[in-house]
């Protein structure tokens, strides 16, 4: 019975905090949104590049992993260069979501169908931007939620997080995706 209110008083603790804290409640959103959108997206990048090969070659798929793992980390490096020189963090992660969406946009602004090498290197700019997102939102947390509700909160953060990736993933099985 302790452990139960010690658990509700947790989450009312962390729930005033995000109402008095605007900046709490949007950061979550981010997480929600960029985090869906990259679970979303690693379903779906195997059948997107698969629909756009045009010969019956079969398509390089542990190579094209291995260049999507570079982009991370290139992206985390990226980042991190950017601010050991002085880079604030809320503008290296303004920009970072700037590539993400433009990754993910470019493909639909021109011609149908777009080209395997221009959705190829949309997917690298945008695991690009997932390696830098990572530490940025790694540093924004540490600096916007209060260490004692860190937990609560960062858990209450799933539940938008998961309402998404259950969406895109319905999505992608009614091909609307």
């Amino acid at each position: 019975l302790d452990g139960v209110r010690s658990m509700l008083g947790s989450m009312s603790a962390a729930a005033g905090a995000m109402g008095r804290d605007p900046r709490l409640w949007m950061l979550g959103l981010v997480q929600a949104f960029f985090e869906g959108s990259m679970f979303g997206w690693v379903s779906q990048w195997v059948p997107a590049l698969m629909h756009l090969k045009q010969d019956d070659d079969k398509l390089p798929i542990g190579i094209i992993f291995a260049c999507l793992m570079l982009c991370i980390s290139t992206g985390a490096n990226l980042f991190a260069a950017a601010q050991s020189r002085g880079a604030s963090v809320r503008t290296l992660m303004t920009l970072t979501l700037l590539l993400s969406f433009a990754s993910m946009l470019l493909p639909f602004l021109v011609p149908y169908p777009p080209s395997f090498t221009l959705v190829l290197a949309a997917f690298c700019g945008f695991e690009a931007a997932c390696g830098a997102f990572m530490p940025g939102m790694g540093v924004l947390r540490a600096e916007i939620i209060p260490a004692s509700m860190q937990s609560t909160i960062m858990t209450a953060y799933r539940l938008p997080l998961n309402a998404v990736v259950v969406l895109v993933t319905q999505l992608g099985k009614t091909g609307v995706s």
